[in-house]
């Protein structure tokens, strides 16, 4: 019997430690989190500006913006739960209040206000005209596809250029108005200078139309990629392009420099390129 009962003690002394670690190795539960921030919130990709001391946040968008189904991407601190929830469409005609719930149950309450502007201000606009045409030259950094938006804006679209003597009225203007092109580079573009201006092929690889009103309709004017063919004699202006480079390169731009920067081997100033309609490039209106 005495072997039994040391055996049973044994067991027992372990099934007591194995418990006591069991209930050690997690440690105490720490107290729940009273952070209850709205970290970033972005409404049509653009950030809203957030103020953490009067628990605000305000965003600009487009002038005729439909402001009454607006759905948030809200990031809010680690642990927290907000109301209306993220990606939850609201009408933003008024500003609405927003619900943080802490991990504690404390909660901050944000007025997230939308604010329709101008999509450039005139201290950035440079306007000539050209035979029967009104342009405004942009010094405002945007993607092809918001350019378009802000050229539609302002009653007009992304110039369409089919004559050598447009294109180098539009290219001279820009190079002696003392525009300061280092701020309107496409690293996809050989790190060169450039103005969006209408054409693209974002609906269908190789077919190059205009199209600078962004509807999905416009003259085709080059059919192909490097070693492709103009359209009905179309104008075109390229360099050794369009090479569609990483698969991205969906927007035209007027180069204002050589490119690569540092060899011209692929385009001169004054030629087109494709480059990736992502680059927030200065662009050029036309008006008819």
């Amino acid at each position: 019997m005495k072997p039994f009962k040391f055996s049973s003690f044994l067991i027992l002394y372990l099934v007591l430690l194995t418990i006591s670690c069991s209930d050690n190795s997690g440690g105490s539960e720490s107290n729940p989190s009273n952070e209850k921030l709205i970290e970033k919130l972005t409404i049509l990709e653009v950030n809203g500006v957030i103020n953490t001391d009067n628990h605000s946040v305000s965003v600009q968008l487009p002038l005729g913006t439909d402001v009454t189904n607006l759905a948030p991407e809200i990031i809010i601190s680690e642990g927290a739960v907000i109301s209306p929830g993220s990606g939850v469409p609201v009408d933003f005609t008024n500003p609405q209040t927003y619900t943080v719930t802490a991990e504690d149950n404390s909660t901050t309450m944000y007025s997230v206000s939308v604010e329709l502007v101008e999509c450039i201000s005139e201290s950035e606009i440079i306007t000539f005209e050209h035979n029967d045409s009104e342009y405004e030259i942009v010094r405002n950094n945007k993607s092809w596809q918001k350019a378009a938006a802000c050229a539609v804006e302002r009653n007009g679209y992304l110039a369409m250029i089919d004559s050598e003597s447009e294109n180098n009225a539009l290219f001279e203007k820009i190079v002696n108005s003392g525009i300061n092109i280092v701020n309107t580079t496409a690293s996809d573009g050989g790190e060169a200078s450039y103005f969006w201006i209408g054409g693209n092929d974002l609906e269908t690889e190789g077919t190059w139309i205009w199209d600078g009103d962004n509807d999905g309709n416009g003259l085709q004017f080059w059919k192909g990629g490097v070693d492709g063919i103009a359209v009905n004699n179309a104008y075109e202006n390229w360099g050794t392009e369009p090479d569609n480079f990483n698969g991205s390169q969906h927007a035209l731009g007027l180069a204002i420099t050589q490119w690569p920067v540092n060899s011209g081997s692929l385009g001169s100033a004054g030629q087109w390129n494709d480059v990736d309609p992502s680059n927030k490039l200065y662009f050029i209106i036309e008006k008819n």
